[in-house]
């Protein structure tokens, strides 16, 4: 017996939203896998692959502060805290002038080991209630790059050494 090209017409609609309803699971499978770092199999949950342990090899470089540091110093901050301009009453010329801090946020601009609460990471943030009411440098944008303020955030975490 024949089938009729209507009949013929709807098992096709009918294979074709079965496979696409098929794709779109697994495709929502795999995003909440690569989002969560989990797939659910029946009540079971699947754990996401763990990287691999670091070793010595790649640990993170030691950030020197008259390498790394002093120069984004210099190339951001010296028309108005280096070479005896004194801002705010902060100058930037040595590391001593850098823990002793300025006038209108007293104290050292960094917490050895917390960028978080130093208020040279602070200061120069995107966004933010920034200590002394201004983001620096203030004469930006162009602001520190996105690289700088994290080689900053790194040395501070790293114990913000003069090295």
């Amino acid at each position: 017996m024949m089938q009729t090209p209507v009949k013929q017409d709807h098992r096709l609609r009918s294979y074709g939203l079965q496979l696409l309803l098929l794709l779109l699971t697994a495709l929502a499978g795999s995003a909440l896998y690569w989002r969560t770092g989990t797939a659910t199999s029946g009540a079971q949950a699947v754990p996401k692959a763990s990287p691999p342990p670091r070793t010595s090899q790649m640990s993170v470089t030691t950030i020197s502060f008259k390498h790394t540091i002093e120069p984004i110093f210099t190339a951001n901050c010296a028309s108005c805290h280096l070479a005896g301009q004194i801002s705010g009453g902060l100058q930037l010329d040595t590391y001593a002038d850098q823990v002793h801090g300025g006038s209108i946020v007293p104290g050292p601009i960094f917490i050895a080991g917390d960028h978080a609460h130093s208020v040279l990471w602070q200061i120069i943030q995107p966004g933010g209630n920034w200590p002394g009411g201004n983001r620096m440098p203030l004469s930006g944008p162009p602001y520190l790059s996105v690289a700088q303020i994290q080689t900053i955030a790194n040395w501070i975490d790293q114990g913000s050494k003069n090295n």
